[in-house]
């Protein structure tokens, strides 16, 4: 094959380039994100441990494990089904309560439902999860500095923004 193109390309290309390259291309070398990066979020077991209920599916994501679950005056959600009568739910990025819960799951979802993201990292690191608000259209985030998000997620770009507020990473 390289014997029949080599002949004909010389002839096309000679004259036409001059010195250098045709045109130029910047490239940029930065540590800076430019996406947001989505991560599963993926139960683990933790030392933190309450006994409750499991009353309804998850109010703020729609995956089919997730679950809306309260221990004394405290509401979690979501809460994620794991193996015998106990849900993982996460306070944070590496923080979450082992509930063990009495009775059976309220029926999940259809599969294959929308994961909304619970959980954000912020631009700086700041932590942000979900509220549920029947009150307000769209998912509020509280964030650990204490202010909470009024608008909804943009996801518009490849880099995420809630309030003007770059979201670095979240969990669905």
């Amino acid at each position: 094959m390289r014997r029949f193109l080599a002949p004909g390309i010389g002839p096309v290309t000679a004259g036409l380039a001059g010195e250098g390259p045709a045109f130029d291309v910047r490239v940029t070398t930065s540590r800076a994100q430019r996406f947001t990066q989505t991560v599963e979020y993926r139960p683990r077991a933790t030392a933190n441990r309450a006994t409750g209920v499991c009353g309804s599916v998850s109010a703020v994501t729609g995956r089919h494990d997730a679950y809306r679950c309260t221990s004394g005056g405290t509401t979690y959600d979501p809460c994620f089904a794991i193996p015998g009568t106990r849900v993982v739910c996460p306070a944070s990025v590496v923080k979450a309560v082992l509930l063990a819960y009495g009775g059976a799951l309220p029926v999940p979802p259809e599969p294959g439902g929308t994961a909304d993201p619970f959980l954000l990292t912020l631009e700086g690191g700041v932590q942000c999860t979900a509220v549920a608000d029947d009150s307000v259209p769209g998912t509020r985030f509280a964030c650990a500095d204490g202010r909470v998000t009024r608008g909804s997620l943009d996801t518009s770009g490849p880099l995420w923004t809630v309030d003007g507020l770059t979201v670095v990473k979240a969990y669905a």
